[in-house]
């Protein structure tokens, strides 16, 4: 992770300098990936970064490739003015929480939202634009086959908050780092009674994705 966000920096300082999002290129598409921390009842994963697969897989034998914890996505983004834009996204990923052998967590997930970014600084020919995002999404859940609900799996409002920060790397490309933690209004992501104590299931998303501005008429 941290040789990635060197290279995207370094790339930007070497690009010619850029046009921002402006009422000349208001849309702007671009796809996305990165982690899914999980907080429920079985812990908190918030901030560790862990990607779990080699725990998971030497004490369950689950394999590697059904335990990834990540996500991949596309987001399209509207110019409302210099201080906001909409942004719209949709994603699918897997996420993982592992405390011990009788207590661990992986699930696929669909996820999608709306939200409004304020541009914190304004300014549209600002190579960097930090932002705060919020808005409404909604997360379903897949669950195993041997769940205590006897569903495939369980969706859950969202209201998401976080941070972000564009880099414009070139007139019509721009590099997005993006971190949101997501509320719910469920308590039923595990699949199991026993993980149900009316705590409410929370998620936090890491991501880095590069967009291209287009022109609208």
């Amino acid at each position: 992770m941290r040789k990635l966000l060197l290279g995207v920096f370094t790339l930007c300082i070497l690009c010619f300098s850029a046009n921002a999002q402006t009422a000349d290129h208001k849309l702007a598409i671009g796809l996305k990936a990165g982690i899914s921390e999980y907080s429920g009842d079985l812990g908190n994963g918030f901030l560790k970064f862990d990607m779990l697969s080699h725990r998971i897989y030497s004490t369950n034998g689950i394999t590697t490739s059904d335990s990834r914890q990540g996500f991949y996505g596309l987001t399209l983004s509207y110019y409302l003015s210099n201080q906001f834009d909409l942004s719209a996204s949709i994603n699918k990923g897997q996420e993982t929480y592992f405390r011990d052998i009788n207590n661990y967590y992986h699930a696929k997930f669909n996820y999608s939202d709306i939200t409004v970014r304020w541009k914190l600084l304004g300014n549209d020919n600002a190579r960097f634009s930090p932002y705060i995002l919020t808005g409404i999404g909604s997360k379903h859940t897949s669950y195993a086959s041997n769940n205590d609900y006897q569903k495939s799996g369980v969706k859950d409002l969202v209201v998401p908050l976080g941070l972000g920060l564009n880099i414009k790397c070139e007139k019509r490309f721009y590099v997005n780092i993006q971190s949101n933690y997501g509320w719910t209004n469920g308590d039923k992501v595990e699949g199991k009674f026993a993980y149900t104590r009316f705590s409410f299931d929370h998620f936090w998303h890491h991501s880095i994705g590069f967009n291209i501005l287009l022109d609208t008429y």
